[in-house]
């Protein structure tokens, strides 16, 4: 059944699907509702099963599937309290969303890593959202604590930026874990990226978490790196794979120029113009080029043997970083 699927794409506790439909538009809207028979009591804090009644409905957005937006309706249960004199009654609220809020947490993650590498004004553009409604999402995350508690362990965290203000040194820290499986979970974002506040974040980890940590993932921003040497030491720090990669495509594509500088006033014009479009096929991987493309990357290899080597370490380096780490663990070789 097209529900039973849906209650396992979703990935949410305490839920049963009554009803899928899509949209014209291609989305989806999925009514379901808590099979949770029980809440805490807003004003005792004891917990309560005596069923009163539903609130109105609510609509969530939760995390595209097969690249349609999807739409989650719900109408909350209401539980009276039996201890409380007055009787009061209190709304039921489950773990995967916010009071008032317009997504579910597992969605507002989504889009704060979208934003990663990225700007808010693109992020809103290719998620179909409002501006207002993704920086006002920042600041929440900026203003919201952690509850450790749900934290065994830390590992391995990773920070990267947001840039708030396209073309502005306007930046907000976002700072995640990777759990069992493979799974990142986001931390907190923080109001800066200078180095007192990611250090006063990372002393703020209780130490029984602190001393979990086996390394941190940055890019090679002073301020991160000193923070993290500072608090986990220098052997905890790693540069992630997609700097790095930029640096050394980087380094290969600088000795291409030269090599294509030097060539131009060496060769003869009509020599020069056979390595017509060189530098789209010198950036593409080798098993993406076209017979013709590795034609022209052979006359240029061949007039200079350092962009071969130059392009051979370069995708031998991808090609590590590719690799899985139990395959390298199994072949030290």
């Amino acid at each position: 059944m097209l529900e039973t699927a849906f209650e396992t794409l979703l990935k949410l506790p305490h839920i049963r699907v009554v009803r899928v439909k899509q949209t014209t538009s291609g989305d989806y809207i999925v009514t379901l509702e808590s099979t949770l028979q029980k809440t805490t009591c807003r004003k005792c804090k004891r917990t309560i099963d005596a069923f009163h009644s539903v609130d109105t409905w609510i609509m969530l957005q939760h995390l595209p599937i097969c690249g349609s937006r999807v739409f989650i309706r719900l109408q909350p249960k209401r539980f009276r309290c039996p201890y409380c004199s007055d009787g009061p009654t209190t709304t039921q609220e489950l773990p995967w969303y916010r009071p008032r809020g317009q997504y579910t947490k597992a969605y507002e993650e989504y889009l704060l890593m979208q934003c990663v590498n990225s700007t808010i004004t693109d992020v809103s553009i290719k998620e179909r959202l409002g501006y207002d409604a993704i920086e006002g999402l920042i600041d929440h995350y900026i203003a919201a604590t952690i509850d450790w508690n749900d934290f065994d362990t830390l590992e391995v965290l990773g920070i990267d930026e947001i840039a708030l203000k396209k073309g502005h040194r306007s930046y907000a820290a976002v700072v995640t874990t990777r759990q069992a499986q493979g799974r990142i979970r986001l931390l907190a974002v923080l109001p800066d990226r200078t180095k007192a506040t990611v250090l006063a974040f990372f002393r703020h980890i209780p130490y029984r978490l602190r001393r979990t940590v086996t390394s941190v993932c940055s890019d090679m921003y002073e301020g991160y790196l000193a923070a993290i040497q500072e608090i986990f030491g220098a052997d905890a720090v790693v540069i992630d794979r997609f700097h790095v990669a930029q640096h050394y495509h980087e380094a290969a594509d600088d000795l291409r120029k030269q090599e294509m500088a030097r060539l131009k006033g060496e060769r003869k014009q009509r020599e020069y113009e056979l390595l017509k479009g060189v530098m789209w096929y010198f950036r593409k991987k080798p098993a993406e080029l076209e017979p013709d493309e590795e034609d022209v990357l052979e006359c240029l290899f061949s007039a200079a043997p350092q962009l071969r080597r130059a392009y051979q370490f370069r995708e031998d380096l991808t090609a590590i970083f590719d690799t899985a780490w139990t395959c390298l663990l199994k072949d030290p070789g």
